[in-house]
C-alpha cells in the first residue's frame, strides 16, 4: 500500500508518500508511484523479517530512521478479570475526552514528544519544531476525529488533564492504543498503564480477540509497560526515508545550528 501524505506535505514542505512494503515487488511498485507522483520523500515501513528488502532501500539512498515493536495481548484467556480495571489512584479522575479538550491534550504531547526519537525527528532534513507538531496535532485530533481514534480517555488532576490514551477499533478482532502522554504533574502515579488497563476493558467489553500496542525500540517506559501487562511481540518493523530530490532543498536543520 502506497499513497501520497498530504499532512506531511503540509507540515515539511516536499510531496511526501507513505507505504507499507514487504517485498521487492512492493518496492517496485513504490519507487515507480514516487516517480509518477513527483515525490520527493518517501516514508517506508518495512518489515524486519525482510531485512534484504530495507537493505536495497537503504543501499539506493534510504535513511533507516525508527524500528517499531509491535505487542499483542491476548483478550480471551483473562477476559472477566480484565473487565474490571483498577480504579484510579486517589484525586485522579477518568472519563472520556470532548472536542473541547483537543488543546490541552495537544499541549501534553507538545511537551511530552519533543525531540522524541520517532522516525520524523530522526530524519535530520526535518524542522524538529515541525516533528514536535506532528505528535501535538495526532493527540489534538484524537479528541476530535474518529478517523485518529475511537475514544480518548483522559485523567484529570485537581481539574485539569495530566494524561491521555487514544484507542481504535481496527476490527472485529482487533482493537489498539494510539497517541498516549503523560503530564508532569501527572507522573509518578502509573497513569499510563491505567489508561491501557481501561482500554483493555474496553476491548474485551467489545468481544474483541486482541489488542494491540506499538512503539519504538527506543522507548523503554512503555515498553515495561508492555511486558508487564502481558502483551506478547507481534512483529518488528524498519522505518525508512528515502529522498528524491535535491539534498539542499527544504533541508530545515541550518549548517550553523
Amino acid at each position: 500500500m502506497i499513497e501520497l501524505s498530504e499532512i506531511d506535505r503540509l507540515r515539511f514542505g516536499p510531496i511526501v508518500a507513505k507505504a507499507d512494503i514487504a517485498s521487492f515487488e512492493d518496492l517496485k511498485v513504490a519507487e515507480t508511484f514516487c516517480a509518477d507522483k513527483n515525490v520527493e520523500l518517501l516514508i517506508a515501513r518495512i518489515p524486519a523479517a525482510e531485512l534484504p528488502v530495507a537493505q536495497a532501500l537503504m543501499q539506493a539512498g534510504g535513511l533507516l530512521t525508527d524500528t517499531l515493536f509491535v505487542f499483542q495481548r491476548d483478550l480471551n484467556p483473562d477476559r472477566a478479570a480484565l473487565a474490571s480495571p483498577p480504579p484510579p489512584p486517589d484525586g485522579i479522575m477518568l472519563r472520556g475526552a470532548k472536542p473541547d479538550d483537543a488543546a490541552r491534550v495537544g499541549e501534553i504531547a507538545r511537551v511530552a514528544y519533543h525531540g522524541y526519537l520517532g522516525h520524523y525527528h530522526c530524519d535530520p532534513r526535518l524542522d524538529p519544531a515541525a516533528c514536535d507538531e506532528v505528535y501535538a496535532d495526532w493527540a489534538s485530533r484524537s479528541c476530535t476525529d474518529r478517523l485518529v481514534a475511537d475514544r480518548t480517555l483522559v485523567a484529570e488532576l485537581a481539574g485539569k488533564i495530566v494524561a491521555f490514551m487514544g484507542f481504535r477499533i481496527l476490527s472485529a478482532e482487533e482493537t489498539t492504543v494510539t497517541v498516549s502522554a503523560v503530564a508532569p504533574p501527572g507522573r509518578g502515579r502509573n497513569l499510563h498503564r491505567l489508561l491501557v488497563r481501561h482500554h483493555l476493558a474496553r476491548s474485551a467489553e467489545l468481544g474483541a480477540a486482541r489488542m494491540l500496542y506499538a512503539t519504538q525500540t527506543t522507548n523503554l517506559p512503555v515498553l515495561r509497560t508492555a511486558v508487564r501487562d502481558k502483551f506478547e511481540l507481534r512483529g518488528s518493523y524498519y522505518t525508512i526515508h528515502k529522498w528524491f530530490d535535491d539534498p539542499d532543498r527544504h533541508s530545515a536543520r541550518r549548517r550553523d545550528a
